[in-house]
């Protein structure tokens, strides 16, 4: 539904809805998207190795992790 927020907080990457979040994240949303983890509840490394089983689309992970928040923070 438009304009309804999906609140993946806390989640492992094997958790997240591939057929909702991670399709629109490897698409119209590839450009807004952000890493984040609950750490210390989850461990960064055990997020970004779910990560790497994702099949995002070239350079969309790197967006998540670098240039996005960058580019928001105006680094």
């Amino acid at each position: 539904m438009p304009g309804e927020v999906l609140r993946i907080a806390g989640w492992g990457p094997k958790r997240i809805p591939e057929d909702d979040v991670i399709r629109q994240i490897d698409g119209p949303l590839r450009h807004k998207a952000l890493f984040g983890s609950d750490y210390p509840l989850l461990k960064r490394t055990r997020i970004v190795a779910g990560l790497d089983q994702i099949p995002f689309k070239d350079g969309v992970k790197q967006a998540l992790m670098s240039d996005n928040p960058r580019r928001l923070l105006g680094l």
